[in-house]
């Protein structure tokens, strides 16, 4: 099991270079330190891993450059955090998204951004059909082969709870 951890600065530095985060399992208590890089034309991935074991979750306290102490408690496990200095965790939400029926190539487009960006999975209701994440692009797309009965409009369901009704337009 793992927690993930992403800090978004608004006092202090956007990427939260120099913040201390805690975590508690209830069994390790870990530390990482946000950094920049360590050495000359170097950077460091500023998401933040932490193992946790068997554990099924775990608390955070992260000590902001701000001097701002957070919690964040009851974190479950297997998943990726954005957390943000002023307002806590991230919700997820859709930056994007559009949903086009081409009767010309018979299929139905559907294309969404996630603030989460890669680190989510995204489904279309009602077709059930998961969407492929695009790195480059930083989209999660699908094409659907047309079929009867194209709705108004489909749902973009998240394995974080998120759910967005999104409709369905005509390809020029």
């Amino acid at each position: 099991n793992w927690i993930a951890l992403r800090l978004l600065g608004t006092e202090s530095n956007r990427s939260a270079i120099g913040a201390l985060i805690r975590l508690d399992n209830g069994v390790v208590r870990q530390m990482r330190t946000v950094s920049g890089g360590d050495s000359a034309h170097s950077q460091s991935d500023l998401t933040q891993h932490f193992g946790l074991g068997d554990s099924p979750g775990a608390n955070v306290e992260i000590l902001w450059p701000s001097g701002r102490v957070q919690q964040v408690m009851q974190l479950p496990a297997n998943r990726f955090y954005l957390v943000d200095e002023d307002t806590g965790l991230v919700a997820e939400a859709l930056v994007e998204a559009q949903a086009v029926h081409d009767v010309a190539a018979g299929t139905l487009t559907v294309r969404a951004q996630s603030n989460y960006g890669g680190r989510t999975g995204l489904w279309v209701q009602p077709m059930n059909q998961r969407l492929d994440y695009d790195a480059a692009a930083r989209a999660w797309r699908v094409v659907l082969p047309d079929g009867p009965g194209i709705p108004p409009s489909v749902r973009i369901e998240s394995e974080r709870g998120g759910s967005w009704e999104i409709p369905v337009e005509a390809a020029p």
